[in-house]
Parts: structure tokens; C-alpha cells; sequence
């Protein structure tokens, strides 16, 4: 089974890479080869206190490297400027240590000491990398990948070891050395499929530019634990250079622009100095003959949930200094729409000014402050400590905001009624969990009080994203600048420098598209200037339109983006509660029959991975199912639009953590019904 899908990722592999170099408008590069060899530092991450049926005591494995020699070597194929392929073989060795201090029985006395758990293993494999090569500056490039491998050796030595023996003595063994065990690694996987991203540096070795040396850092990260149903992966930090043989290379010129003259070229193009070839790349990869430059806006509507918590620090009860807290004359001009451009925890932080703000505009409204603690250390049962936190939270809201103080009623307890739970044998479980429990909650007899907040936000697109600059090759090696400028009627946006004989160029248009969405000029220019060794230059330019397409102008054809967030589960839950079916009835409301709806569920990082896994597909599962929603009416399919990602963004504060107890929908709302 192993063996049949790596023959398929595989050749999946070698027929994207051969397709992609075929299909490329890119230079092809016949009679290149070459060779290539990476020292690895092999970082081991690991959960487990084991190997299958191997007698351990160590508590838990948890990381480490290699210890002597590793790495990867083989073939270095360019099959294009941009792909490159690598059939190599790799070594993932690396040894994993967990040093104990505990007391144990040595000489029929129970003493304190230190134990060296350790299995050293021995993988290698064989396989074959893909890599995507993206030009950054000069001879500096960039690299994303993948490799697929077939692991045939995954061995270990297994030991314990009583560390300091001369002092403490021996096991009843009689050495300091016990639980020896040595072998092939049970139920290890022997195939692996790793992603790798990298920098290279390439320049020419010999003055006639046929040997390239090309010094090279990537990661490489084993996705597929290296034993079945464990968590133990291998990160691969790759240091090496690739030389590679360098003998023809031919154009291929399906880039039909002339800069100079701005005309198709239909036939075999007459190259002058100063001539190129242009084309542009859309958001899927695509190449076509520029004629416009298209800017569009599109509005995205985002509905966030407002968490209802205010945490505190430990044994305090001083509101954090990251809420945003008004002075009393800055109340008056507190506008919830001000808060459209800001992030998810922006928005919270201003928690206790939207509140003020709604229970101003709802004067009948009564809301519910529940001070709570951590219920351990200086915290336990010490109810003191969670009232004022409450009565802070009160202060702020009267001083500020001039509510009454009878309209918000304070309670006070240990732990929250449903408080975060940590994990047994998981210290950051139990440190995340008393952040969490540390807070007041807010209730209220009003849903406007707590209602989520609604967001609108204007995305910019560009298409091309960018352009592809050809150079001829017959006059390539008497140029050694070319500066290419891109620029609107009255003002400069990129300008670059290129040094050497390259023939391909890409100018990025995407990070530049909202600067001109906000201009009025009618042209893009792109400007060409060249020089030799005699600082000879020519200089020749293409102008092309501009088109401006706004939500106004399209909203009759075209898509709404709406992305919905669910008030916050209680931990550990994936119920639909009174809040969210509210939220849920509203998004179906709005939906239009086409719509394209995905959803996808999270939580935070407290617990074990894969409970955290199941529940947030659960999540997900439950809004699927209270949207009750048909698939003949709205595009959405369960098997792949209905997701659980587990535990998302490792954050250290308690909000950031909360606010992955939830799930998104995302909604391509077409702007009219039919």
C-alpha cells in the first residue's frame, strides 16, 4: 500500500514539474544538469513516552536533533528557469532526549537522581524533490516545494541511563545503563512527503557562464509522522550549494508585445537593443497579452463576534493596560464605525467602549458583571479579588460613559460557571486555562447590548498581478544593467536594477494595486533602459490604461464577500446556544439562492490535539446542519466545504485563544437574486 502511493505522489511530481516546464512562457534550458548536496541539522518534534511494545520510562519525548553527520544529495535538474527537479537521497537521523531529575531505588535507598532517556534513530530514504524557483534580486532567488521520498531503513537504539553514577550508584543491574533496546521502529511509516521552502544564490563559476554554482538554505518539513498514528515529525534544516553544467539554451518566445513598438508579433520578432518581450500573469498564473491594467474594489462584509470577557493579571484587578480605555471627553465621539479598518482583537479591546456606547443608545437595557478568579495560589477562594474586578469594570462604564451604577448589577465567584479546564501532565494547558478563568463576564437582558459587530472593509484586486519582461538573448551578453520603471502619469511606483545577462524579469503590480486604486491617472508606463560596458544606453516605453471597476459599477453582475464569525463556543462545546442560532437565522436571511458558502470550524490550543481536531469539525458540522441548508439551492459540498482545522495560532493571550473557539463562514453571495 506504502509502496503504491509513493510510486503515485511520485510520478504526480515528476508530471506537474515536466508539465509546468512545457507549458511555461519561461526560458527552457536544454543540456543543463548538474548535482547538488545539503548538510542537514534535523530537528525531531515529538509526543509520545514510547515506541510501540518497547518497554520506556521516560515521561514524554518531546524533540531532538542529529548527532553526527546528515543530509541530503543527489541530481540537480532544471528543467526551466523556474522548475527544478532533484531525485536524491536523505538521511533523517536524529536522537531524541528527555533528561529526568526524580528519586529512584539504588542500593535499597530511594535518593534523588537524574536519568538520560535517549533513541537514537536511523531513517533514510530515497525519493524525489520539486522546486519553484522565484527570482527576488539579482542573482538571489526563492524556492517552494515539495519532496516525496520512500523510506527503506528506520532503525533505533534505545537506552536509559542513571547520569552522575559515580555519585549515586548503579541500577540493580549492576549499570548505570538499563532498558537496551535495538531494531527496526514499529509501525514506522516508509514513505515520507515533505514541503520545503529556500533562498538560493546563483553566479557563474568559469567566465564562459557553462558551470553555475548556486549556495543554498531551505526547511524541509516531513508532514507524515514517522511512526502511524504518533506525533513525531522531522524538520530538516538544510545548508549546501547545487552546481549545475550549463550548455544550450533556446527562447521561447510566445511573448507576443513589443515594448518599442507596441505591436503583436506574429512571426520571428527583429530583436533592435533595445526590445523585450511583455506579457502579463493573472491571480491564477496565467499568461495573456496586456491590453488594460483592471483595478477592482470589492467590499467584504465581516460580522465579529464580541467576546464578553475582561481578563485580568494575576492576583489583580487593574483593568490591562491593551483594553482601550477613553477619557470622559472622548466618549461623546466614539463612533463603532470608526472600528471597520481595525483586527478581530482591536475591535475586542474596545470592548468596554462598545458597550457603554450600546447601553447608551438602549437606556432600558441592564447588564450582569461576574468577577471571577483562578481558584489556585493567592487566588483560591478569594472572592475579595474577583468582586473588584467586577467593580472596576462598573467604575469605567459609569465614570466614563455616565451608566447608573443600578443598571449594572455585580456578582462575584471562584472559577467561571463554565470555566477552562486544563489538560492533566500539560503545564501550558494548566498555565492558558487560569489566564482564561481570571475574568468578569458581561451578560445582559438586551442581545443588542452583546451583539456581534459589523464590519466593512473594501478590498483592492489588480489584473495582471504582474508582468513578464523577455529579453532577446542575441544581444544579451553586451548588456549588464537593464533599469525597468513603472510608473502612473505623475508619479513613480517601482523601479528596479538588474545586473547581468538575465532574460526574464517579473514586476509585481499586487502590492502597489491599493496605492493605485486611490490615484486618477489614465496610464500605467513601463520603461526600459539598458546600458553596456560602455554605459551606452537606450530607452524605449509602453504605455498602457488604466481601468477602474467600483462596487457601484459591478454590484449588478457581480459577488458579495461576506466572512461570519459565531459568538464564542464554551469550552469544549460545539452546541448551537440561544446567541448563535440567532446569528445563524440572520445569515440565512441574507443568503442569495447561488451562493457559495464554506464552513469551517476551530478551537484554541488548551487539550489534546486530535479531540481538538474532532471538535472543531463538530462545530462546523453543527452550523452546517442549523443552517438547513440544500445544495440544489446554494454551492456548498459537505465532504469539502464543511472543515475542522483544531487548534489554530498559538497566542499568549487569553482572548487571542478564545477567539479560535468559534466558527467562520465564508459566503460568495451573488449581489442580486434572481
Amino acid at each position: 500500500m506504502n509502496t503504491t502511493v509513493f510510486i503515485s505522489v511520485f510520478s504526480f511530481l515528476s508530471m506537474i514539474g515536466i508539465s509546468w516546464a512545457q507549458q511555461s512562457e519561461q526560458l527552457i534550458t536544454k543540456g543543463n544538469w548538474g548535482f547538488f548536496g545539503d548538510i542537514h541539522v534535523n530537528q525531531h518534534i515529538a509526543n509520545f513516552a514510547s515506541l510501540p511494545n518497547i518497554p520506556n520510562c521516560c515521561p514524554r519525548f518531546s524533540s531532538g536533533i542529529n548527532e553526527s553527520f546528515a543530509g541530503t544529495f543527489g541530481a540537480h535538474l532544471p528543467l526551466s528557469n523556474a522548475i527544478v527537479l532533484r531525485p536524491s537521497f536523505t538521511m533523517w537521523d536524529g536522537t531524541l532526549r528527555y533528561s529526568e531529575f526524580t528519586k529512584g531505588g539504588i542500593g535499597g535507598s530511594i535518593v534523588d537522581v537524574e536519568i538520560g532517556h535517549s533513541i537514537q534513530n536511523t531513517i533514510r530514504s530515497v525519493g524525489i524533490e520539486c522546486l519553484y524557483i522565484i527570482p527576488l534580486f539579482r542573482s538571489l532567488q526563492a524556492s517552494l516545494g515539495a519532496r516525496a521520498d520512500y523510506i527503506y531503513k528506520s532503525s533505533y537504539y534505545q537506552q536509559e541511563e542513571l547520569l552522575q553514577s559515580a555519585a549515586i550508584g548503579m541500577w540493580n543491574n549492576g549499570s548505570t545503563i538499563r532498558n537496551v533496546f535495538s531494531g527496526d521502529i514499529p509501525n514506522a511509516h516508509t514513505i515520507a512527503f515533505a514541503p520545503s521552502a529556500g533562498f538560493h544564490y546563483t553566479f557563474a563559476a568559469n567566465s564562459a557562464k557553462t558551470i553555475l554554482l548556486s549556495p543554498e538554505f531551505l526547511a524541509s518539513y516531513n508532514i507524515i509522522p514517522s511512526i502511524k498514528n504518533y506525533q513525531w515529525n522531522i524538520l530538516a534544516w538544510r545548508f549546501g550549494c547545487a552546481i549545475t553544467f550549463h550548455n544550450e539554451k533556446k527562447i521561447d518566445s510566445q511573448f507576443q508585445y513589443d515594448i518599442k513598438k507596441q505591436i503583436p508579433i506574429v512571426s520571428k520578432p527583429i530583436i533592435p537593443a533595445c526590445d523585450a518581450f511583455i506579457k502579463g500573469i493573472d491571480s491564477t498564473g496565467k499568461s495573456f497579452d496586456i491590453s488594460t491594467i483592471t483595478i477592482k474594489e470589492t467590499e467584504i462584509n465581516r460580522l465579529q463576534p464580541l467576546l464578553p470577557f475582561v481578563f485580568f493579571d494575576e492576583d489583580s484587578y487593574t483593568i490591562p493596560s491593551r483594553y482601550r480605555l477613553l477619557q470622559e471627553h472622548e466618549a461623546s465621539t466614539f463612533n463603532i464605525n470608526g472600528l471597520t479598518s481595525q483586527s478581530k482583537l482591536e475591535v475586542y479591546w474596545s470592548l468596554l467602549d462598545i458597550i457603554g456606547y450600546r447601553l447608551l443608545k438602549n437606556p432600558t437595557a441592564t447588564i450582569t458583571l461576574t468577577g471571577c478568579n483562578a481558584h489556585k495560589g493567592n487566588e483560591k477562594n478569594n472572592i475579595d479579588v474577583s468582586r473588584k474586578r467586577a467593580e472596576q469594570v462598573r467604575l469605567y462604564l459609569h465614570t466614563i460613559w455616565h451608566i447608573p451604577l443600578e443598571r449594572c448589577s455585580i456578582s462575584a465567584r471562584n472559577l467561571p460557571n463554565n470555566a477552562s479546564v486544563s489538560h492533566a501532565g500539560y503545564e501550558q494547558d494548566i498555565t492558558d486555562a487560569q489566564q482564561e478563568n481570571r475574568r468578569v463576564e458581561i451578560s445582559s437582558d438586551n442581545f443588542s447590548i452583546l451583539e456581534p459587530v459589523h464590519i466593512s472593509a473594501k478590498i483592492v484586486t489588480i489584473n495582471p498581478e504582474s508582468i513578464i519582461y523577455s529579453f532577446p538573448e542575441q544581444n544579451g551578453d553586451s548588456i549588464i544593467n537593464r533599469n525597468i520603471e513603472i510608473k502612473t502619469d505623475n508619479g513613480q511606483l517601482i523601479q528596479q536594477t538588474i545586473s547581468g545577462n538575465i532574460t526574464i524579469f517579473k514586476a509585481h503590480l499586487s502590492g502597489i494595486a491599493t496605492q493605485l486604486s486611490k490615484l486618477n491617472d489614465e496610464n500605467l508606463i513601463s520603461t526600459l533602459t539598458m546600458y553596456d560596458a560602455q554605459q551606452v544606453k537606450c530607452k524605449t516605453g509602453l504605455s498602457i490604461p488604466i481601468k477602474r471597476i467600483t462596487q457601484i459599477e459591478h454590484k449588478h453582475n457581480d459577488t458579495m464577500y461576506n466572512e461570519y464569525s459565531l459568538v464564542l463556543f464554551p469550552f469544549n462545546a460545539s452546541a448551537i446556544e440561544q446567541n448563535n442560532k440567532r446569528i445563524i437565522s440572520m445569515i440565512k436571511s441574507e443568503l442569495n439562492p447561488g451562493a457559495s458558502i464554506s464552513i469551517s470550524g476551530f478551537t484554541d490550543r488548551v487539550g489534546v490535539y486530535n479531540h481538538n481536531k474532532t471538535l472543531s469539525y463538530n462545530r462546523a458540522l453543527a452550523v452546517y446542519k442549523a443552517l438547513d441548508i440544500t445544495s440544489d439551492i446554494y454551492s456548498i459540498n459537505p465532504l469539502t466545504d464543511i472543515v475542522g482545522y483544531g487548534e489554530q495560532d498559538v497566542h499568549e493571550l487569553p482572548e487571542g485563544r478564545l477567539y479560535w473557539r468559534t466558527v467562520n463562514i465564508f459566503v460568495k453571495n451573488p449581489l442580486s437574486k434572481p
